[in-house]
């Protein structure tokens, strides 16, 4: 017997479909078949198409016959497996509340996104989508049990309109895509033949690829990246300094050869960052908004890396803008990856270090990345430090990948993503005691987040025991990131050649018509966590800064939940400490709506990023670090630490905290807010002014960190719809910090 599919094709009659089919029925009511029950079902189907007597029998007819099955032997999936054929009423609500949300975008800005800028028509055109797409994905992925615990609050699906589409934060293999050329949208780049070339070369391949993903972008450690092509730079400006005196008749001095060509190629560098600090700051993706875009660095001692870092730092900390006018650029956001051994007292890089620590007090960035202190990502680097840079010049004037170089770091994705182990030979684990971690050219899946003082309350009104209820929402998340792993696995490379076909991933060389199964081993999906601080005073009345011992025990469980996990599922699961932007006032309203104020625990107009102190309490600083420090190395799928410094004027006091921070082993950055006066030029480090201090101007622009991210609280713009990028309720936030 032949079916005839919907294309006309014919193939054989395949009773394994039929099993998938009534089986993902059957899960959109958290069930599952018997085998018994499979083998009745598909009985049935064979039987009416004997009945049937033809030869040749069209799928939807097939529909029919598995329909009446169901029908006999469980009419309820039998309904679920009719509404995946026959949801036009369901598309027509979902088209009704984005049609809804597009006639609200015309008149009201949304500032759910600090990267977005949502007057813009590219971003409404994008929101208007997501509305669309957000419906789609609650009403025909989410089972019932699944749509109902969001719709309350229990936790949260982040990117929701995206997560079918695409990945979300990644670490980029630059070098590998740059390295001999690359084909883009059917033009063939060749190797940059200058540093100029190749960072203009970066950032196109930074604004394609990363419109393709909808997570934070890391280019990691770029200095190495680019290190080879500043050299090709330099030895064509050698060469044209030796062309001039030739011209003249005089002899070439290598002193004032070498003086020539570092003039010209610091200039070189210099235009080169601030053409793609105005693109990525000015040029909006897509997908409507800013790609999160973010450069680790300064590592790597060899001059010409060395001098790459130093003109990032410098360019970063003159700003951007007219003269006597400029603005430091939010993206990328700078990682300085720091080594005690080689930034601390005495090191080769220490005045390296020391320009990071000027340039954090001017612009707030870098943040900071401790290889050498305490925790996981310090752990991997002791173990596996090589000091071999990956990236070199050959004599034949093409770059050169070292043989023996292997990572050793691990760059954050965006403001605080971190990739679990994974070893080239064994995977999950090491095949022999030789085999080495990969890192760069890896990804992140997505992450949704647990609303810990929604469960904790539930627990205490239905007297259910918290742990395992904790565990029913857990598997309910595990679930659902399942789900999602299939779902990817079956898209195409073509989706983003760059990354999946011209190297920009790990093992990303297939062919574009390949599903991209094979390089889903090494991803990693988290389960995030908010209001830690909350959870603790919804527990026994003190907030993080007075107790932490319940949240302590309730973030261990959680880690243990995904620890049991890994294997079973063969899925690199991750805790995530979450950067809730919008979400911190989402989930404190769902609180609220259901439960009330209750033990102080809602009279905020926001819930706490992840496992942060109270931002409202005045805590010593380095108190402050010492106990966010306990959840920060649990959390080791995204975690950032960072307080709030009153002046960057007091550079000594910068660097203390910097150091730190460094010995306990934290990703850290200072946030002291700026504020510019648009008209005469004054600059102060305050957010909470409403006028300029010298000329009493209100045309004013503030930054301040948002998350583990910069951000606009305050920018100019005669529209009353532009003042701020950040929302009321998250601005407030930022209004009521004292330590951070």
């Amino acid at each position: 017997m032949r079916v005839i599919k919907k294309n006309g094709k014919e193939e054989g009659f395949d009773p394994a479909k039929i099993e998938r089919a009534v089986q993902a029925s059957k899960a959109r009511l958290d069930q599952k078949f018997t085998p018994d029950e499979i083998r009745s079902i598909v009985s049935k189907v064979k039987r009416q198409i004997q009945m049937a007597g033809e030869e040749k029998i069209p799928v939807s007819t097939i529909h029919i016959y598995v329909e009446n099955a169901l029908d006999e032997v469980d009419p309820a999936t039998a309904a679920q497996y009719r509404s995946w054929r026959n949801y036009k009423a369901d598309m027509q609500a979902i088209s009704a509340d984005a049609l809804a949300t597009a006639s609200s975008l015309s008149y009201h800005a949304d500032h759910s996104n600090a990267n977005s800028d949502s007057e813009l028509i590219s971003t409404k055109r994008s929101l208007k989508y997501k509305a669309f797409s957000k419906g789609v994905y609650k009403r025909f992925f989410l089972t019932p049990s699944e749509r109902q615990a969001v719709e309350d609050g229990y936790f949260y699906v982040h990117d929701i309109s995206d997560r079918l589409d695409t990945m979300n934060c990644s670490l980029c293999d630059m070098g590998s895509i740059l390295q001999g050329g690359f084909d883009m949208e059917n033009m063939h780049y060749t190797e940059p033949t200058s540093v100029g070339a190749a960072i203009n070369v970066m950032c196109d391949v930074m604004q394609m690829a990363g419109s393709q993903q909808y997570g934070g972008f890391t280019v990691p450690e770029v200095d190495t990246v680019l290190a080879p092509y500043a050299e090709k730079s330099f030895r064509k400006y050698l060469d044209e300094y030796a062309g001039l005196m030739k011209e003249i008749g005089h002899e070439v001095e290598s002193d004032k050869a070498e003086k020539y060509a570092y003039a010209r190629l610091d200039r070189e560098l210099e235009q080169g960052f601030q053409a793609l600090e105005y693109n990525l700051n000015t040029v909006a993706s897509s997908r409507g908004d800013f790609i999160f875009t973010t450069f680790t660095f300064g590592l790597d001692p060899r001059p010409m890396a060395k001098r790459i870092s130093s003109t990032i730092l410098r360019v970063r900390g003159n700003g951007e803008g007219a003269k006597d006018k400029k603005i430091p650029a939010v993206f990328p956001k700078l990682v300085f990856l720091y080594d005690e051994e080689k930034h601390g007292k005495g090191g080769e890089l220490e005045d390296l270090y020391k320009q990071a620590v000027i340039c954090s007090s001017k612009a707030q960035y870098p943040d900071y990345l401790s290889l050498t202190g305490e925790g996981y990502v310090a752990s991997v680097y002791k173990k596996y430090k090589n000091n071999v840079m990956r990236w070199y010049l050959g004599e034949d004037g093409f770059v050169k990948e070292d043989p023996n170089w292997h990572d050793d770091v691990i760059s954050p994705m965006g403001c605080r993503a971190y990739l679990s182990l994974y070893y080239r030979k064994g995977g999950f684990h090491p095949a022999d005691e030789n085999d080495l971690p990969v890192f760069t050219g890896r990804w992140n899946g997505g992450a949704i987040s647990l609303n810990l003082p929604m469960i904790l309350r539930k627990s205490q009104v239905e007297k259910l025991p918290f742990f395992e209820l904790l565990d029913h929402y857990l598997e309910m998340i595990r679930g659902i990131h399942k789900r999602t792993y299939e779902y990817l696995a079956k898209i195409k490379a073509s989706c983003n050649p760059l990354m999946f076909t011209q190297g920009g991933f790990y093992k990303g060389h297939l062919q574009p018509d390949e599903e991209i199964r094979p390089l889903l081993d090494y991803v990693t999906f988290s389960f995030g966590f908010t209001a830690l601080n909350e959870t603790q005073m919804l527990y026994n009345g003190k907030y993080l800064d007075e107790d932490n011992d319940f949240a302590y025990r309730v973030l261990q469980h959680i880690n243990d939940f995904a620890n049991a996990h890994k294997e079973e599922d063969h899925i690199l699961w991750a805790i995530y400490g979450t950067p809730a932007e919008s979400l911190c006032y989402t989930q404190r309203d769902q609180f609220v709506r259901k439960y009330g104020i209750v033990n102080h625990v809602g009279d905020h107009q926001y819930f706490s990023n992840s496992f942060h102190n109270p931002v409202w309490v005045d805590i010593d600083h380095f108190e402050k670090m010492d106990r966010e420090s306990t959840f920060f190395h649990i959390a080791n799928g995204g975690h950032i630490c960072y307080t709030r410094i009153p002046t960057g004027k007091n550079l000594e006091a910068v660097d203390q905290e910097i150091k730190y921070a460094m010995k306990l082993g934290l990703y850290f950055g200072v946030n002291i807010a700026k504020s510019y006066c648009n008209d005469c030029g004054e600059q102060w480090d305050d957010d909470k002014l409403d006028e300029c201090p010298h000329c009493h101007s209100s045309n004013i622009t503030s930054i301040s960190r948002v998350c583990g991210y910069l951000g606009f609280t305050r920018q100019a713009s005669n529209n009353p719809r532009q003042k701020s990028r950040i929302a009321d309720k998250k601005l407030q936030e930022i209004k009521e910090r004292k330590a951070m």
